[in-house]
């Protein structure tokens, strides 16, 4: 199940990739009618263009790492649609979100630890009944019971 989930995020980003292809070409005449010189505009149509493509890179490399199961694309994945949510990509933020943060799709991430809704860290450390979280801890409760 959390297969599934995982298609939706990649489909998330996938989405907002070809969103990122278009805004160069969509804003290519603004530039060209704010100016009406075709050599004005050029700079900055290509400055936008280049850094659309930069996204579209940085996200497809999220993508591949998300396939591979990688740590660190779900961490950087979760950040892209953290900010998606404020967004005209509201949708692919929202969707993309649950499905990063369902139980077997954290799982497969190695990120069980913690609980994501309240933030609270999980149940280890020094005052749980695993014991003490390092070994420093062991020894300064040991030579205060003596």
């Amino acid at each position: 199940m959390s297969q599934h989930k995982l298609t939706r995020a990649v489909t998330c980003l996938r989405i907002s990739e070809v969103a990122y292809l278009l805004v160069a070409p969509a804003v290519s005449p603004w530039f060209l009618h704010q100016t009406n010189d075709p050599w004005t505009a050029l700079p900055y149509i290509l400055v936008i263009f280049v850094f659309c493509l930069a996204l579209v890179v940085g996200i497809e490399c999220v993508v591949r790492g998300l396939q591979r199961r990688r740590p660190w694309a779900w961490a950087v994945a979760d950040g892209l649609f953290e900010l998606y949510v404020p967004s005209l990509f509201l949708p692919l933020g929202i969707i993309g979100q649950r499905a990063l943060r369902e139980e077997g799709t954290r799982a497969e991430f190695g990120m069980v630890s913690g609980d994501l809704k309240t933030g609270s860290p999980p149940a280890s450390g020094p005052d749980s009944s695993d014991g003490p979280s390092c070994s420093g801890d062991s020894e300064r409760r040991t030579s205060r019971r003596r």
